[in-house]
């Protein structure tokens, strides 16, 4: 697959989740791109102020400092950016699973950790 123009946020408060994460994608798809950010508000800021360089997909953490990953979709709405979204979280509880079917661009939920299997469900999402 080649995803040389393809490019992936992970937007993740745990650094250690993210380092993984960028050696996992790396390995197996060094073309991506990939960028992540630590706070869902930092990201936000990102994407406001990008708008003409959308990443393909926002893979995004629940549970975070500051804004989480439900208000981060709520203020991607509002600054009016599109993007598919895989919620990528440690969580199982059935109740997060559910509210993340409630949001149009997102299009999958993925349990923590990130493994090859779990890395080509996201792949499929990028453009070929």
């Amino acid at each position: 697959m080649n995803l040389k123009n393809s490019t992936i946020m992970l937007i993740d408060d745990d650094v250690i989740v993210a380092m993984v994460c960028k050696k996992t994608f790396r390995k197996y798809e060094p073309s991506l791109n990939f960028m992540s950010f630590s706070s869902g508000e930092d990201g936000l800021v990102y994407l406001d102020a990008h708008k003409s360089e959308i990443p393909n997909l926002i893979m995004l953490d629940i549970n975070m400092d500051g804004i989480d990953g439900w208000q981060f979709l709520d203020e991607m709405q509002k600054i009016e950016v599109s993007c598919d979204v895989v919620m990528f979280s440690s969580s199982i509880d059935p109740k997060d699973i559910e509210k993340a079917k409630t949001y149009k661009n997102v299009k999958e939920f993925i349990v923590k950790p990130l493994n090859q299997e779990k890395l080509n469900n996201i792949l499929k999402y990028l453009p070929n």
